[in-house]
């Protein structure tokens, strides 16, 4: 019985002109090694001080406009926290939709800078 499907030898050979044309008209990038550092994202946001690769770099300062998102995070998890003050952590990263890293860093945060105490 003939399937109402075309089998994968047919697909291939349906779409093989047209992904030799794609091929013949794309414009591929010469290999080039990096002129610059690979950013590190840990090290803007102060979780690391230096990439992998082990230079050391300092971590560049945040302009007004990157810190501000920050601050708000802050506010929002203590908002949080005094809503449901009985909630534990999983509790308060699923209420936020955060993850597990970026709750316990807001947490640790505002406990080193004295804007909230543990129990």
């Amino acid at each position: 019985m003939k399937s109402n499907y075309l089998s994968r030898r047919e697909v291939q050979e349906l779409i093989r002109p047209e992904l030799e044309w794609v091929r013949q008209h794309s414009v591929y990038a010469e290999y080039a090694e990096p002129r610059t550092m690979p950013i590190d994202y840990h090290a803007i946001v102060g979780e690391c001080h230096s990439p992998a690769n082990g230079a050391t770099y300092a971590a560049p300062q945040a302009q007004q406009s990157v810190q501000s998102p920050f601050f708000t995070d802050h506010i929002t998890f203590l908002r949080e926290v005094a809503s449901h003050p009985d909630a534990s952590i999983t509790e308060h990263y699923n209420n936020l939709g955060w993850g597990r890293g970026r709750t316990n860093r807001i947490k640790e945060e505002l406990l080193q800078a004295g804007g909230m105490s543990q129990r």
